[in-house]
């Protein structure tokens, strides 16, 4: 069983009755000190840590040499990282990240529209979880037509449903390949607030979408403490281009 911090981290791996069987301690951007722990209940504080980064107090055969028989190695990190035993990276489905430096070494897959940095993490690891390398956002579809006014919706890495109206479905298809944002295409928080007022309306056809959000207002913001204003991705610009939405977070 696997034994997390508040961001989903793994601190303990623990048997059936509550021994130990692997446990880390970390430094703030990522960088484990596995501890050589027997399969006890408790913490060892006497335990003897290694280093599982890259460089010479990495992996070798000085730290496997005193590794007890007892010990289980387990590969994940971060929420959302795997321990790359070769290199010390940690593999993060579409790029690597160094927790000895804090950084990503390969770029951000959505480019600039992530920020000016394409290999930072997130802005402050032990608040914020960032499995996916894309941060959530949160948003509004304000319009006369639209049901109470207002539909609120979420990107699918907050909790959004994406899209989930026929309508919806159908503008976002209408997008030609190459202007589809890669890897997250519908996911934001644009397709979950048009599906939702799509769907209170009893909208079901691509006209009628149009009626309902022709002069309508789509803005949002990243969901956290500074809510910074995110323009639409190309896919969505592009789906509200078709539908006569306006961007108020365009610049």
């Amino acid at each position: 069983w696997y034994q997390c911090d508040q961001i989903g981290t793994p601190q303990e791996l623990t048997d059936e009755e509550g021994r130990i069987a692997w446990a880390a301690d970390y430094k703030v951007w990522g960088e484990a000190r596995v501890r050589e722990t027997a399969l006890r209940t408790g913490t060892d504080d006497g335990s003897v840590q290694r280093r599982t980064g890259h460089g010479p107090m990495g992996w070798g055969e000085a730290a496997s040499a005193h590794r007890p028989p007892a010990h289980v190695d387990q590969p994940f990190r971060f929420q959302g990282q795997q321990f790359d035993e070769e290199t010390g990276l940690h593999y993060n489905r579409f790029r690597y990240y160094d927790p000895v430096v804090g950084r990503f070494v390969s770029q951000d897959p959505i480019g600039l529209r992530g920020g000016t940095n394409l290999f930072t993490y997130a802005p402050n690891p032990i608040d914020w979880s960032d499995p996916w390398g894309l941060t959530g956002a949160k948003g509004t579809l304000d319009g006369k037509n639209i049901p109470n006014k207002s539909q609120t919706g979420l990107s699918t890495g907050e909790g959004g449903g994406g899209i989930h109206n026929p309508a919806v479905q159908e503008a976002y298809d209408n997008v030609p390949m190459e202007h589809r944002t890669p890897i997250y295409h519908g996911e934001c928080a644009e397709a979950d607030a048009m599906s939702k007022a799509a769907n209170a309306a009893g909208i079901t056809t691509f006209e009628k979408l149009k009626e309902m959000v022709d002069g309508a207002i789509s803005k949002v913001w990243r969901n956290d403490k500074k809510m910074k204003p995110m323009p639409a991705c190309p896919s969505c610009a592009h789906v509200q281009k078709q539908l006569g939405i306006n961007d108020d977070c365009k610049k």
